[in-house]
């Protein structure tokens, strides 16, 4: 937690009197991690569906890949076998959903894995907790 509050800090200050976020050209960025997670869940044999657009986002691109990278991996990790990206823009906002054939997040649990540093996986070893291929849909600003 310490790294998390010393990067950011670091990054405010760096930031003082200019804009933080540079356009960061999102179809790339996705393909890119995309097609890292198929080599790594090679195994599985995830089919991957791509529904992209060439749109770019104000964003600091480390953040924008941290954030696409969990809900991907996330997909990958507790899909069954397909993974699916779309990317679409009205009223000037992104939209990115992520979704996957999992047998998705149980109920009880929708509520605390949204809460800041909250998992569901944590004390389980195997795929028999109620969290499994949550189809997750992230809106970013323009």
């Amino acid at each position: 937690m310490d790294q998390i509050v010393q990067y950011q800090l670091a990054r405010a200050v760096k930031s003082q009197g200019r804009r933080l976020a540079k356009r960061v050209a999102v179809e790339p960025l996705i393909k890119r991690m995309a097609s890292a997670l198929q080599k790594v869940y090679r195994d599985k044999g995830v089919e991957v569906e791509l529904q992209l657009k060439d749109l770019q986002l104000a964003a600091d691109e480390r953040d924008l890949m941290e954030l696409l990278g969990n809900i991907l991996e996330n997909a990958f990790k507790y899909g069954d076998s397909q993974v699916s990206v779309r990317m679409s823009q009205a009223e000037g906002m992104l939209r990115i959903d992520i979704a996957d054939d999992g047998a998705g997040i149980s109920p009880e649990l929708r509520q605390t894995i949204l809460k800041r540093g909250q998992r569901a996986d944590t004390s389980a070893p195997d795929r028999d907790w109620p969290v499994r291929g949550g189809g997750y849909s992230q809106q970013l600003w323009r």
